[in-house]
């Protein structure tokens, strides 16, 4: 057998397409799942006994901006140590292996240069965690529906300036937000669904028909549900009763502060499980204590954990994912399979590494979480490779 074999035998792994855990036994070899069985594991002597516990995937944040006083969108402002500290001490301790460092509004050559700096982290050694694009969303967004970007700094879709926004991250699986109604996004969906990358409505005060123009021109999901949006009406549905009623995924803070636990557990009902993301939308000063940050050009007020503008509108959150999936299953009555593939399996699919990671398959990436019989986080796995343990 290659060098650093082991196997997790006895544990409840979760198949994501049955959405259930069975008691199998799970080799590891060279950063990758080789086999996972019911039969005994006899190609390496190196053992861990997860009998009673839960083997879960890595979780995907697809949808954050910072933590810890660091912030994504001015990533230039920070060394790749002080990032590779942030991807450390925050999403591994959260069982996040997957981040996707998502931007607010600043000027183009700013995220420009965040791009470079996130790019070169992403292949840095010691950055312990995938990173496999960025997600903009910023910069094309709603004047009316703006929520804490800086309306002086939005600007008309464009291909050409999305190209230079994601030039410093070459070959990366990007996802890009944006206003469907306002003027050229409809082609510049267009052109960036050729280009490969994923289109999300977000900010947007859009009718219901022009949110379905923009599904049809290519947008496959919708950014942080509810907020920063056309509100429903029966009469005016807006752009959250096509969001609801398409086969689109929807992203969802899941602190029960952003959207209020009824209204997501109508949302699982709507949705399904197959097209609900769980995201954070965390920004720099989670995780900090109380007080006033300043984030790109905005100050932000913490009171309570609760992040605002000074003015009072609502600027993120101090969610981490973990604790939006057990969230999840509280407001919803989800079991704990479905809350993990909401966080997992889902983002996967829509950034198209499922075939990579998301799922605990033969043949991905062994990234994945054992979880107590508690449903607390013991250990956490990147590529085969232990990287956080609560045992110790």
């Amino acid at each position: 057998m290659r060098n650093g074999a082991f196997a997790i035998i006895n544990g409840k792994v979760l198949d994501s397409d049955k959405k259930a855990f069975f008691e199998r036994n799970i080799l590891i070899s060279d950063g990758k799942i080789v086999k996972i069985s019911t039969s005994d594991i006899t190609e390496t002597e190196a053992i861990i006994d997860a009998e009673g516990k839960y083997i879960i995937p890595g979780l995907i944040d697809m949808h954050t901006h910072g933590a810890l006083g660091i912030d994504m969108p001015e990533a230039y402002h920070f060394s790749a140590d002080d990032i590779c500290r942030l991807m450390r001490d925050h999403y591994i301790h959260y069982g996040v292996t997957t981040v996707f460092p998502t931007y607010i509004t600043v000027t183009l050559d700013e995220l420009k240069k965040a791009s470079d700096n996130i790019y070169a982290v992403s292949r840095s050694g010691d950055n312990p965690v995938n990173i496999f694009g960025i997600h903009s969303e910023g910069v094309f967004l709603s004047h009316e529906k703006k929520g804490a970007h800086d309306e002086t700094l939005l600007r008309k879709p464009d291909i050409e300036e999305i190209e230079y926004i994601f030039s410093g991250f070459p070959g990366g699986k990007h996802v890009l937000s944006i206003a469907p109604e306002v003027d050229n996004a409809l082609e510049v969906i267009k052109a960036a669904t050729a280009k490969g990358y994923v289109v999300s409505a977000a900010h947007t005060n859009a009718t219901a028909e022009q949110t379905r123009k923009g599904i049809e021109a290519g947008v496959k999901s919708f950014t942080h549900l509810y907020n920063g949006m056309r509100s429903f009406s029966h009469r005016d549905p807006g752009v959250v009763g096509v969001a609801l009623a398409s086969d689109a995924y929807v992203e969802l803070i899941c602190d029960g502060f952003h959207v209020h636990p009824e209204a997501i557990a109508m949302t699982r009902k709507a949705k399904g499980s197959d097209r609900v993301i769980l995201i954070t939308d965390s920004v720099l000063p989670a995780g900090l204590p109380d007080g006033e940050y300043i984030e790109g050009t905005l100050k932000k007020i913490v009171k309570d954990s609760n992040i605002y503008l000074e003015n009072g509108t609502i600027a993120g959150s101090s969610l981490n994912l973990f604790k939006g999936v057990k969230n999840y299953m509280s407001f919803t009555g989800a079991d704990l399979a479905e809350a993990v593939v909401c966080a997992s399996a889902n983002p996967a699919k829509l950034t198209g590494i499922y075939d990579i990671t998301g799922s605990l398959d033969e043949g991905k990436q062994a990234d994945l979480v054992i979880l107590d019989k508690n449903i607390n986080i013991e250990d956490v796995y990147v590529k085969g490779v232990k990287k956080y343990s609560n045992l110790a």
